[in-house]
């Protein structure tokens, strides 16, 4: 239990009061957050090969990376909008669906990852 339980509570805390600060210091730009974010998810679609080529030289991986990248900027609105809804149930005392989300979040984030 203390093997694998307490640092996951601790890393879960963690990520939790992260979120917790970057939204008290976003909440005094408004939509400037989102703003930012759109337009830095267009960029990273648009540039991804050269941004990918500034960390890589061999061809084959910056292929790889530069698909990557770009499924993975896709998947960030996404990821915030599974995350959002979660808490959200969450924060009205919908335990039951909150937890159904994020199993069902978790189980086709794994079942998916062990296809490939």
């Amino acid at each position: 239990m203390f093997a694998v339980g307490v640092p996951s509570a601790v890393a879960t805390f963690l990520f939790d009061l992260d979120y917790v600060i970057i939204d008290k210091l976003m909440v005094s730009y408004e939509d400037l957050a989102l703003v930012i974010a759109a337009v830095s998810i267009v960029l990273c679609e648009i540039f991804a090969s050269q941004l990918v080529w500034i960390f890589l030289s061999d061809a084959q991986a910056a292929g790889m990376a530069v698909a990557f990248l770009r499924v993975r900027v896709l998947a960030t609105p996404l990821m915030f909008l599974s995350f959002f809804t979660v808490y959200l149930f969450q924060a009205f005392g919908k335990g039951k669906i909150s937890l159904f989300l994020g199993v069902v979040r978790w189980l086709g984030f794994f079942t998916e990852r062990k296809r490939k």
